[in-house]
Parts: structure tokens; C-alpha cells; sequence
């Protein structure tokens, strides 16, 4: 790995040992280095990983086919250690995980349900940018979302162009919000 990443240096950075970890077949000793190595505190008391780091970690875990498995793992535990971490997951990453079919992996796929719950409004958007089945797939698994992500479209701020919005999902929100509105 060392020389893979490094050519002839034999130090490893921060980043490339959780990089690492997420290569590792025992998921279950790597998900807790990779706890372990974010809790240690830097030199100077704070977090030993920086946000440029973490977003370094992210980026390079993204281009790995297939994905991690522990990645959707890694990413909950970073939002919730780094809070600025947020808008840059919501915006970005989601999407680019999107664009590698994150459905076709269902621990992946739970994880990234997972995200879109716990984050939401701010992950609504994301909702929008599934291929069209997914976007309602997502909302018959998650209902929660059902009734907020509706009258955040139907919100007079809402970003979304209306006349962009499935007729499929209408058609689903139409008939499941009221149930789930309670």
C-alpha cells in the first residue's frame, strides 16, 4: 500500500491510514480503527483530522470501484464529528454517490438512506437528482420523509422547478401524504 500510494516514501499520512482501513476484508476491526483514529485529538487538543482532510478521505474513497463498504459508515461518523462537514456532503458528495449508482449496494444504499434522513431538509435536493423509481423508492422506505420533502416542493422557497418534478412522484406524494401526515 505504501509504496502504491507513495512511490519509494515510506511515511504514511493520516489520510492514507483511513484510506487503508477501508481496503481491509475485516470490516469489523477496521470500522473500529477508523473510530479510534478520528477520536485521537491533535498536538494542540483538537481533532488530530482537519475538514481539508476529511473531505481529502471522502474524495479518494469515491473513485475506489467498487465503493468501500464501510464508507457510508465513515461519512455518518465524520457529519456528526464535523458539523461543517454538512453542507459539503448535501451539496456534493451525495450527488457524486448518486452518479456511482450507490443503489446497487444495499449496506451502501441503507447508509446513504440514512444520511438523507438524519440531514434532511438540507438533503432534499438529493431526493430529486435519483433516477426517477428511486425518488419514490426511497420515500416507500424511508416514509418519515414523505410529508416534510412534500411541503418542502410545495414551499413557495423551494428551489425546484416545479415543472421538473416526475409525475410518478407526484402522483406518490399525492397519494401517501395525508396518511402519513399525523
Amino acid at each position: 500500500y505504501q509504496r502504491r500510494v507513495h512511490g519509494h516514501d515510506d511515511r504514511v499520512t493520516p489520510v492514507d491510514l483511513i484510506v487503508f482501513l477501508h481496503e481491509l476484508n475485516d470490516f469489523k476491526r477496521a470500522a473500529m480503527a477508523i473510530q479510534t483514529a478520528f477520536a485521537k485529538e491533535s498536538p494542540n487538543g483538537g481533532p488530530a483530522y482537519t475538514m481539508q482532510m476529511i473531505v481529502s478521505i471522502l474524495q479518494t474513497l469515491l473513485t475506489f470501484d467498487p465503493l468501500p463498504i464501510l464508507l457510508m459508515r465513515t461519512l455518518l461518523q465524520c457529519m456528526s464529528t464535523y458539523p461543517k462537514l454538512v453542507e459539503f456532503v448535501c451539496s456534493r458528495f451525495l450527488i457524486q454517490l448518486i452518479q456511482k449508482n450507490i443503489w446497487e449496494n444495499d449496506v451502501l444504499w441503507k447508509g446513504f438512506k440514512k444520511c438523507v434522513v438524519d440531514y434532511q431538509p438540507r438533503t432534499f435536493p438529493t431526493i430529486l437528482q435519483l433516477p426517477q423509481r428511486h425518488q419514490v423508492g426511497i420515500l416507500e422506505q424511508e416514509p418519515s420523509l414523505i410529508v416534510p420533502f412534500n411541503d418542502w416542493l410545495k414551499s413557495p422557497s423551494s428551489p425546484v422547478n416545479k415543472a421538473m418534478i416526475s409525475t410518478s412522484l407526484m402522483t406518490f406524494l399525492h397519494q401517501n401524504v395525508k396518511k402519513h401526515r399525523s
